[in-house]
């Protein structure tokens, strides 16, 4: 590639199909099966040739980050430098359009796509630098954020496995512009945990039926404590629910966005419009899943 030319990436949401949580460690943090995949909407980044680093923001939930020192994204890159042994350097622009702490996983994927942007930058390679625990290191999300496909996770995020057999379809994301922070709804998790593992049993030849039919066997075990802390994510859930064509409504990761799972664009454009007639303030996007 022309390492003098700028390029895009996109930073894909992720959205947690189901969570279980099954213990808590030791140290404090929790282990978990889960099935995640991710959506055909994003966050972007643009990537130029510089000789130091920075980090420019912008986009609809710009506002909503912190300092660009204290991002994720510059993190990220700064531990690839390092352990990669260069100086961090290359311009990054992430046009944030993604609500922030809303359960899809957003900084996470924006870390994830600035190492392969900044890898390509400095024409090494971040899976021959960087390793497992330093992904994690960083954050929960960011092994399977950085693997980007659909996948089993276990552990603290750190286990991945390899899931390609999801149905082509929908999905209809809400968020009714509340801001959860995930430790706050880990910390209000009490025994007894769900011991239910590896519960998705779908093969290539099914279809969206057969997938919200295998969800529905099984949770999001983080759903309550977020709805403790913000009331809001029941009325969303209740509202996906009663549309016609949803086939399923669970939360997104830690919350507070939810999603509703449709057969066809037509079924989510239709609720879409819907929502946001009903809730104009609210955040409601239909996205396929990847």
């Amino acid at each position: 590639m022309n390492r003098s030319a700028a390029f895009l990436l996109q930073a894909p949401a992720k959205i947690t199909l189901y969570m279980h949580v099954i213990d808590q460690r030791s140290d404090g943090f929790h282990t978990i099966d889960g099935l995640i995949a991710f959506a055909g909407i994003a966050d972007t980044l643009t990537f130029k040739p510089l000789k130091d680093f920075r980090l420019r923001v912008g986009g609809p939930f710009a506002s909503q980050l912190g300092t660009t020192d204290c991002n994720l994204v510059t993190r990220a890159v700064r531990l690839f430098a390092n352990k990669a042994g260069v100086k961090p350097r290359g311009e990054i622009f992430l046009k944030k359009n993604l609500p922030v702490a809303a359960g899809l996983g957003g900084g996470s994927s924006d870390a994830a796509t600035a190492l392969r942007g900044v890898g390509q930058l400095w024409d090494i390679s971040p899976e021959t630098v960087l390793s497992v625990e330093d992904l994690v290191s960083l954050g929960a999300d960011l092994p399977i954020c950085f693997y980007g496909k659909s996948a089993t996770v276990g552990g603290i995020g750190e286990i991945i496995e390899s899931n390609s057999s999801l149905p082509s379809s929908w999905l209809l994301l809400a968020n009714p512009g509340v801001t959860i922070a995930t430790k706050d709804v880990f910390e209000r998790l009490t025994p007894p945990y769900n011991r239910n593992q590896h519960a998705y049993k779908i093969d290539e030849r099914s279809n969206i039926i057969d997938l919200a039919n295998a969800l529905r066997q099984t949770s999001n075990d983080l759903t309550a404590a977020a709805c403790f802390i913000a009331p809001a994510i029941r009325v969303v859930l209740q509202s996906l629910d009663e549309m016609e064509d949803c086939l399923l409504a669970r939360m997104c990761g830690s919350g507070a966005t939810c999603f509703g799972l449709f057969q066809s664009e037509n079924a989510a454009r239709a609720s879409e419009q819907m929502l946001k007639s009903k809730y104009p303030t609210w955040w409601v996007r239909r996205t396929s899943l990847l």
